[in-house]
C-alpha cells in the first residue's frame, strides 16, 4: 500500500502543508516519503509519496520519480499489471533507466499522451506532470480500485488518496447533509463524483482530470457502458461466457506467476471456489497446497479452504 498527495497553486507553506498531508496518511507507509515541489505556471506544485508500490518489477524506485529526459514527474498508488507487455513495446522508442512502473508510465504518456491509460490494465491513481507543457494530470483506473480525492480552496487545488490528508491541508471540515440524508434514507453514496462532505469531491472511476494552472478539467477516459455495448453486438452468449473464463484464467495465472512467499485463506462460496479450481489446474499449480478444516461456520456453513503459496 502507498499514498499519494498534492497541492497547486500559490500557498506560502506548501511543503509544510504537504507534509502534514503525507503524516495524516502514514499508515499507507511510513517508511518511505518523498516530496518534489517546483514552480507551475504563475504558482507552484507540489507532489509527495509515502510507502512503496507493491509490484512485479524489480526495482523499487524513490517517487515522486523524475523522469528527466521525458521531463516527467510521476507520482502512483497501485500497480501495472501489463508492465512486462507494455514497457517491450516502448523499449522501441525509449531507453528505460530504471525498472519500475511510474517510469513506464512516463514514457507511456509521452508516446500516447491521455490514450496511455486505456493501455493500462491495473489498478492505480497517478499524478503526472508533463514540464514541457506545464500540464498536470490526475487518473484513476477503469473500476475505480484505488481512491483519488481533491478539493479546491482559494484558487488551489488539493489532492490525495484519503480525505483526511485534504482536511490537513486547510479544508474545511464540513459534512454534506444533503449526502448524509441520501445515504440514511435511501442508502444511496451519491453521484460518483461526490463525498459525504462539503466541498471535497473524488474523482471518478475511469476519469482523468488535467490542470493549466488556470483551469480544471475533468472528463473520462473509459466507459464501460461502450464496452459492454459492444460485446453484446458482437458476441452470442456462449462466445462471452468462453472470452470470460478466459480472461479468468488469464488473470489467475498473471496473478500468481510473480508471487513470492505468502498464506492466504479461501472461503467456500461459489467465487471462491471457482479461482481455486482455476488455480489448481493452472501452470503455476505447484505453488498451491491446499488443507481441509474440520472447522465449520455455524452461521453461515462455510467451510475455510487454507492455501498457502511457496
Amino acid at each position: 500500500m502507498s499514498g499519494i498527495v498534492g497541492i497547486v497553486g500559490d500557498v506560502d507553506d506548501l511543503e509544510y502543508r504537504l507534509a502534514a498531508m503525507l503524516q495524516s496518511i502514514k499508515h499507507r507507509g511510513e517508511y518511505e516519503r518523498g516530496f518534489w515541489v517546483s514552480s507551475f505556471v504563475e504558482s507552484h506544485l507540489g507532489l509527495a509519496h509515502c510507502g512503496r508500490v507493491e509490484s512485479e518489477v524489480e526495482e523499487d524506485v524513490k517517487q515522486p520519480f523524475v523522469d528527466e529526459d521525458e521531463q516527467m514527474v510521476v507520482v502512483m498508488d497501485g500497480d501495472i499489471y501489463n508492465y512486462r507487455e507494455l514497457r517491450k513495446e516502448l523499449q522501441a522508442y525509449y531507453v528505460f533507466t530504471t525498472d519500475s512502473s511510474v517510469e513506464l508510465l512516463s514514457k507511456a504518456y509521452r508516446r500516447w499522451g491521455e490514450g496511455c491509460f486505456a493501455r493500462l490494465d491495473g489498478a492505480f491513481a497517478v499524478a503526472l506532470y508533463d514540464r514541457r507543457v506545464d500540464v498536470l494530470i490526475m487518473a484513476r483506473d477503469r473500476f475505480g480500485i484505488k481512491p483519488l480525492y481533491y478539493a479546491t480552496h482559494k484558487g488551489n487545488i488539493f489532492f490525495g488518496s484519503e480525505i483526511k490528508s485534504l482536511f490537513k491541508a486547510g479544508i474545511y471540515r464540513r459534512i454534506s447533509p444533503e449526502r448524509w440524508a441520501s445515504y440514511m434514507l435511501y442508502g444511496s453514496y451519491g453521484p460518483p463524483y461526490s463525498t459525504f462532505w462539503e466541498g471535497v469531491h473524488q474523482l471518478p472511476a475511469g476519469s482523468l482530470m488535467s490542470c493549466n494552472g488556470y483551469s480544471l478539467n475533468e472528463r473520462r477516459w473509459y466507459d464501460i457502458g461502450k464496452d459492454i455495448q459492444e460485446l453484446v453486438m458482437s458476441y452470442s452468449v456462449e462466445e462471452m461466457r468462453a472470452m470470460f473464463v478466459s480472461e479468468l484464467r488469464s488473470c489467475v495465472e498473471q496473478s500468481m506467476s510473480n508471487v513470492s512467499s505468502c498464506a492466504v485463506r479461501v472461503a467456500g462460496r461459489i467465487e471462491a471456489q471457482l479461482l481455486h479450481t482455476i488455480a489448481v489446474r493452472g501452470e503455476n499449480s505447484w505453488k498451491i497446497r491446499a488443507f481441509t478444516s474440520d472447522v465449520c461456520d455455524v452461521d453461515h456453513c462455510a467451510l475455510t479452504l487454507p492455501v498457502w503459496i511457496t
